[in-house]
């Protein structure tokens, strides 16, 4: 009775310590992810991954990247007196992830177009991102903010909501097959990522399933990385090295044009 005991208790703080996702069944989702592996050499400049699988026929499938929570600081603009465009102050935003991803199934038009509150209920969508992020700043309206936040990490293909962006290819009448193919940016940050598979039903999670990518610099990019991290202060001695030939080498390259004339 104490070994019973003891079994459920231990099987409900592992519940309460694991994510929101994993509450749901994954064995009614299948999925495939490729390439799970992106190199990124001098040349990157963005890759595309397919991710194809089979959901419940009765449901929709949302895919899903998403890369690790970071802290972003940065700087508040604004008019000084009314005149002057300077920096007022800074901001800093925490708890959100440096890539989010999320294509939505070909019945959608948009992410609004199910309701705000079914997007907000799932918290798989900008709103769930919203709610777990940490703004702090002074004399900041935290919602217009975020809009702004948003709206930076979409110029640099960080953040997106693509509709239209899961495509079914047929219904056997007991599994539905899906595929999508994803844009990561050219400005993707070194590490893992997950990709996630949502099964709609109704407003509701029916089952998800997750896999991992990762993404990893190699050639030069690797070696100036392992540089500036293992070596600093060669690094910096590099830097400045190549800083002066460029300067000397425009320097020749302009006094050329000079004295062409």
């Amino acid at each position: 009775m104490i070994k019973k005991t003891f079994a459920i208790l231990i099987l409900c703080l592992a519940g309460l310590g694991s994510p929101s996702y994993t509450a749901y069944a994954s064995t009614e989702v299948t999925v495939t992810v490729q390439p799970d592996r992106i190199q990124m050499g001098a040349t990157y400049n963005g890759e595309r991954i397919t991710v194809t699988g089979q959901i419940p026929a009765d449901t929709d499938a949302l895919v899903r990247v998403m890369g690790k929570e970071e802290k972003y600081n940065l700087k508040q603009k604004g008019r000084a007196l009314g005149v002057l465009w300077m920096n007022l102050g800074s901001v800093e935003v925490s708890n959100v992830p440096s890539i989010f991803l999320l294509y939505l199934p070909e019945s959608n038009q948009s992410e609004s177009t199910s309701g705000p509150e079914m997007w907000s209920a799932l918290k798989v969508g900008l709103a769930g991102v919203r709610e777990q992020a940490d703004i702090v700043g002074q004399h900041v309206d935290k919602d217009i903010l975020f809009k702004e936040f948003v709206k930076l990490k979409e110029e640099s293909g960080q953040y997106a909501v693509v509709a239209n962006g899961v495509h079914y290819s047929r219904n056997d009448g007991k599994m539905r097959w899906f595929s999508s193919t994803m844009a990561l940016p050219a400005t993707l940050p070194q590490g893992t990522y997950r990709v996630e598979i949502f099964a709609i039903r109704k407003g509701d999670i029916a089952a998800s399933a997750a896999r991992q990518i990762k993404a990893m610099e190699v050639g030069m990019p690797a070696w100036i990385s392992a540089l500036a991290f293992n070596h600093g202060a060669l690094y910096g001695v590099l830097s400045v090295m190549m800083a002066l030939i460029a300067g000397l080498l425009t320097g020749l390259l302009f006094r050329g044009e000079k004295g062409a004339h």
